[in-house]
């Protein structure tokens, strides 16, 4: 992650950067947002796919969000509901694009 951020600010030194670590594991999520060391800290934001409702994302209306949504846990519900839902969306999408050429 660093090391990344190294790259982005070298090439666009004026950006504003802001990390995400996406983190879709089946265990337990065991891992820190950062270190300190000495004069030196570094921090970036975790994201636990596991915490976030697909339900949600899936109710958006942004395709954006609905491929974010088949890397959340399902809890009780079978992957292909999700992605029926899915295709239902994106179905919508492409009718509404038809619609206004």
């Amino acid at each position: 992650m660093l090391r990344y951020l190294s790259d982005m600010l070298s090439a666009y030194p004026d950006f504003q950067v802001r990390q995400y670590l996406v983190y879709i594991g089946k265990d337990k999520l065991n891992r820190a947002d950062g270190f300190v060391m000495h004069s030196f800290s570094y921090r970036f934001e975790i994201i636990d796919m596991h915490k976030v409702a697909f339900a949600d994302l899936l109710g958006k209306d942004s395709p954006d969000a609905w491929v974010l949504a088949v890397l959340c846990d399902f809890q009780d519900r079978l992957p292909r509901d999700i992605d029926h839902a899915l295709l239902s969306n994106l179905s919508k999408i492409c009718r509404r694009l038809a619609a206004s050429a």
